[in-house]
């Protein structure tokens, strides 16, 4: 990176240089040794105190409809590197701006007391750290968002040990008097490099949660410990190939409080029998009355083992009375729990959606799949656990189990329970309309190359410049900060283009078509950039091929995102905001949008925002929130020159246009008055809809979760929560078809290819 120094002091006089060409922030710049001896502390906190200059923040989505101002927006951000190497601190490390990235080498370690946590973000909003190991401390990584629209924090390749209390903190707590959060500490920052932290009253005397509007995702980490590791809750919150050891310890492992979806994750207890009685659960699962959001727990393809004699559950609930939006979704997993039960609920709880399918029992002893504290009566889940507004709907369309085709479990479920029990879809339709994950080249290995910036050199005459170098295979290096564009820039096939922190590519001319051009053969990759204005942020314009964009940044384009209608062969598009008017459209033979948060801007108006012309598209774990044009954004009611419209505001997340579709774990949100999910067209297409929370719509879209402008092939749906307040009555899966005779929009209950199966509603 640079040259190592060991003195303190030039942390004061780095600030006093031109940092426009530097790549990341070395901490050994800023006089970190990493001999696991040296106090690093104030080292490293000169270094994030650095990536503030660097930072810039973009708003996105305005809008001609007063009082409409903004919503979100992205922007760049700097980069704090760790060599290899142990770095000791001896307090907790603050940041308290908008967006930062970690970054270590392997056997980059950084290791703390038990009485002090690592670090504190006290208005996180798009935390990225990878390849770092985390020793001891109190609270390794301790997040506040404040309920902040976009927030995005990410975890990847990183390793937890042995935190006293949590590994990560990821909650907020809510002021009770007005909407705000509460910090969890007060910063005085009195001595730059010696932030001080102090436990804020507020936050000691309030247990109310406030809505955290995250996507927080966890990948290819491992953790080990006693402690807890996970306390917290997201709209949506994934962790994937991720390890967990517990060795002993009575806390919960997690504690969850929103929507938690687990994909291929293996946990081991190590524990007495003791401390399995005494942690209760591998799952403690909150769920209140009149929150805004219920518990979404999705588990696929996971692995949890006990050691002999801890009869420890998987999960147990421990909310208030209701079973409001609550889902459990526990499928093609393996299971030994010491005679387990799988799920335990306490008295006076229940989950609206339970779903137990295709698992495996390792034990020679029965898992018994629900077990209940107190089994309750009809009149118990009719009056006393039934979450109130559900009143004017029947019982049968809030309270949907599914518990079939596990090998060596008992699934026997007690008799109150038997009107609520439903048939899995057959294997075959599911098969037949799911999209597996393909795999994709997600990193080059060949030269490195930086472009030089300077005076009096543009910046499209720079990128230029370092792509007519580029040969297949090499990786381009940008800096952490803006750059103004005015014109497009062709990108060579079969390279990298990333960034050290994050790189902002700002429309300068009103008219640009897009940012980059990508042609010729080969792969591509685009990491760690943004991109505000202009129609389109990337045009694909070369055949074949496959095209990765992760961790990315597209706000306000007039058009669309991603253009990619030249026939590529695959696109990964994942952990990357979105605020614009179109999100990705493209043939391509395969596609998959995972991990994103999704926010269309206002002028959106009469299209899809991710489209899919033919081929297969998976969408998973994405966090949607939508903004509808024609609505006044303060009293949610349509403007006056679109009251009468015949199909309101007809905006769609997704296109499927002969297309196969498959939409799984989505939490596809209505603030701000709803779109329609799904728009289908052409007879050949086909839907898998599944483990959704929805908001489906309301007066002033269409009113429906899928609207088929012909007929297509198979609509399945399962374990999907979604709101019923335009809910035709007697139409429980509420999809609609265009009767071409006559033009209109009809509601259909029976379609001969649509098949549901555990669809709770709330109103």
């Amino acid at each position: 990176m640079h040259g190592r120094h060991c003195f303190l002091f030039l942390a004061i006089l780095l600030s006093l240089w031109d940092f426009a060409a530097v790549q990341a922030f070395d901490v050994r710049d800023f006089g970190a040794v990493g001999d696991g001896i040296a106090d690093d502390t104030a080292a490293i906190q000169a270094a994030i105190n650095q990536c503030v200059g660097e930072e810039t923040f973009c708003l996105a989505g305005h809008s001609w409809l007063p009082p409409w101002g903004g919503h979100g927006g992205h922007g760049s951000g700097g980069e704090v590197f760790f060599p290899a190497g142990t770095y000791r601190i001896t307090r907790p490390l603050v940041y308290q701006k908008r967006r930062i990235t970690f970054r270590g080498e392997p056997g980059a370690t950084i290791v703390a007391e038990p009485s002090h946590d690592i670090f504190y973000f006290s208005s996180a909003f798009r935390i990225v750290f990878e390849n770092l190991r985390f020793v001891g401390g109190r609270i390794q990584l301790n997040f506040f968002t404040n309920n902040g629209d976009m927030a995005m924090l990410r975890m990847e390749n990183c390793t937890f040990e042995n935190a006293s209390l949590e590994n990560i903190r990821a909650f907020n707590l809510k002021s009770e008097d007005e909407w705000r959060g509460i910090p969890p500490y007060l910063v005085d920052w009195a001595e730059p490099v010696r932030p001080v932290l102090a436990v804020n009253p507020e936050a000691e005397a309030t247990t109310a949660l406030f809505p955290n509007s995250t996507l927080f995702a966890i990948l290819n980490c491992k953790f080990q410990g006693a402690n807890t590791f996970l306390n917290g809750g997201s709209d949506v919150m994934v962790i994937e190939d991720t390890e967990f050891e517990r060795t002993g310890g009575q806390a919960v492992p997690f504690c969850t409080t929103t929507n938690l979806n687990l994909v291929r994750v293996k946990a081991r207890f190590t524990g007495t029998a003791e401390e399995s009685k005494a942690c209760q659960a591998w799952f403690d699962v909150e769920g209140e009355v009149g929150a805004l959001n219920g518990v979404d727990l999705s588990m696929d393809d996971c692995e949890f083992v006990n050691a002999e004699g801890c009869a420890t559950p998987l999960l147990r609930s421990r909310g208030m009375p209701s079973y409001k939006n609550n889902t459990i979704r526990i499928r093609n997993s393996r299971f030994d729990l010491q005679g387990g039960p799988l799920v335990r609920y306490k008295a006076g709880t229940l989950s609206g959606i339970l779903a137990v399918e295709g698992n495996e029992n390792l034990s020679a002893t029965p898992l018994k799949a629900v077990d209940f504290e107190q089994i309750p009566t009809l009149e118990d889940i009719e009056t006393k656990i039934r979450y109130q507004p559900y009143n004017e709907l029947p019982l049968a369309t809030q309270l949907k189990w599914r518990i079939a085709d596990n090998q060596g479990f008992d699934e026997t479920a007690p008799e109150v329970f038997a009107p609520f029990l439903h048939e899995p879809l057959p294997v075959a339709d599911v098969t037949a309309s799911s999209v597996a994950r393909a795999e994709f080249q997600e990193e080059f290995t060949g030269k490195t190359l930086r472009p030089e910036f300077t005076d009096g050199v543009a910046v499209e005459e720079a990128l230029r410049a370092v792509f007519a170098q580029a040969e297949p295979g090499d990786r381009v290096v940008l800096p952490g900060r803006r750059f103004d564009v005015s014109e497009a820039i062709l990108v060579p096939g079969g390279v990298e283009v990333v960034a050290e922190g994050t790189a902002l590519f700002w429309s300068v001319e009103p008219e640009l078509t897009c940012f980059f051009r990508a042609e010729g053969s080969g792969d591509l990759i685009f990491r760690n950039l943004a991109f505000y204005g202009g129609a389109t942020a990337v045009n694909l314009a070369a055949p074949g091929g496959t095209a990765v964009f992760k961790n990315c940044g597209f706000l306000n384009q007039s058009l669309t995102a991603i253009h990619a209608m030249n026939s590529p062969e695959k696109l990964l598009v994942a952990d990357s905001v979105f605020f614009s008017c179109g999100g990705v459209q493209t043939n391509a033979a395969h596609s998959e949008i995972r991990r994103n948060w999704v926010c269309n801007c206002p002028q959106m108006d009469e299209r899809g925002f991710f489209v899919c012309q033919g081929g297969e598209m998976l969408a998973e774990y994405n966090l949607f929130v939508p903004i509808l044009p024609r609505v006044n954004i303060g009293t949610f009611r349509p403007e006056e020159h679109s009251q009468n419209l015949p199909n309101g505001n007809n905006l769609r997340w997704f296109d499927g246009n002969g297309a196969r579709l498959h939409l799984n774990a989505n939490r596809i949100g209505g603030e701000f008055n709803g779109m329609t999910p799904v728009y289908l067209a052409g007879e050949s297409s086909s839907l898998l809809f599944e483990g959704a929370y929805c908001w489906f719509g309301n007066a002033y879209t269409r009113h429906c979760m899928v609207y088929c402008r012909d007929l297509p092939r198979a609509i399945l749906l399962r374990d999907i929560v979604f709101n019923a307040e335009n809910l035709a009555r007697g139409v429980p899966y509420n999809i609609m078809v265009r009767d071409k005779a006559t033009g209109r929009d009809l509601p259909t209950q029976v379609l001969p290819c649509a098949q549901a199966t555990c669809i709770t509603m709330y109103e």
